[in-house]
């Protein structure tokens, strides 16, 4: 998966955002929407690189929640681990070569699990 179809699938399953033409804006023609509120431009919404972005993700997805999740530096690469607690704990183990993509890929096994 490109980092680009990362970016898009974080930003409709987690941030649940639209991406949609604004008419109003030439230059850049596709936005992220969160129902009429514009959000960005799309192609600003990259966070695989943009680790304040990977992290705004993560905080979406562990806000109100007991989630715990921790980012780990390896010397092959960044690890990211989510545990749940109670009957449903579970574990998931990302690595990566930077922080963000690892965070990003932690976040879409998150999704397909809680989507099963």
């Amino acid at each position: 998966m490109t980092n680009q179809e990362i970016s898009d699938r974080l930003a409709v399953e987690i941030m649940g955002w639209e991406k949609r033409r604004a008419h109003f804006h030439q230059s850049n023609p596709f936005y992220w929407f969160d129902g009429d509120e514009r959000q960005m431009v799309a192609n600003a919404w990259h966070p695989p690189t943009n680790i304040a972005q990977a992290w705004q993700a993560l905080e979406k997805v562990v806000k109100g929640t007991d989630l715990y999740f921790e980012v780990c530096r390896y010397e092959n690469g960044a690890g990211v681990t989510f545990i749940g607690h109670g009957n449903e704990g579970f574990e998931i183990d990302e690595y990566a070569e930077t922080a963000p993509l690892a965070i990003c890929e932690a976040l879409l096994k998150f999704v397909e699990r809680t989507n099963k």
